[in-house]
């Protein structure tokens, strides 16, 4: 579960670097 969690940030993470370039 925890890897998953971490998954599921570091997704969001490059989402959100994705979208402030």
């Amino acid at each position: 579960l925890k890897g998953q969690i971490h998954t599921e940030m570091m997704k969001a993470i490059l989402r959100f670097e994705i979208r402030e370039k």
